[in-house]
């Protein structure tokens, strides 16, 4: 783990995983790797949105950290794999109950969206010395809230 040294590891394991993690592409390129070991251009046309450059930078990251490892093979053209090492695989687990807990996340937010109270369409809101207003669209008075 480059980012810590030995005298200086966070004692708390959120802390330490939450460091190790904090790309905004970890978990994605993880969850990428689940499945074996994946080349570059693979893993940037399963990744939508990302960019070469951060995923490089990610994979960069990951690999110090020790959660995946960097195949180099010796030949031309060069052909690079990464893949999870122990103790990203172990990490496994815990990539599966993150999904389970975000498709409970969409059923619960979809299940709760009809029960969402909006205003009607008739209201709008304005911006007005520093205070939001409510306004009807349809002459009223304005509301200050």
């Amino acid at each position: 783990m480059a980012r810590f040294s030995s005298d200086k590891l966070p004692t708390c394991p959120f802390v330490v995983t939450q460091k190790v993690l904090s790309g905004k592409w970890s978990i994605l390129i993880l969850h990428a790797l689940e499945q074996g070991p994946k080349r570059f251009n693979v893993l940037h046309r399963e990744i939508s949105g990302i960019t070469q450059a951060t995923l490089t930078k990610q994979l960069r990251q990951l690999e110090e950290d020790g959660i995946i490892i960097r195949k180099a093979y010796p030949q031309i053209p060069p052909k690079v794999e990464y893949q999870l090492s122990a103790i990203g695989m172990e990490f496994r687990l815990v990539l599966q109950q993150l999904g389970a807990w975000g498709n409970k996340y969409i059923q619960s937010s979809l299940n709760n969206k009809n029960k969402r109270v909006d205003f009607p369409k008739s209201t709008r809101f304005s911006h007005n010395d520093r205070r939001v207003k409510i306004e009807k669209v349809i002459g009223s008075p304005k509301l200050p809230i």
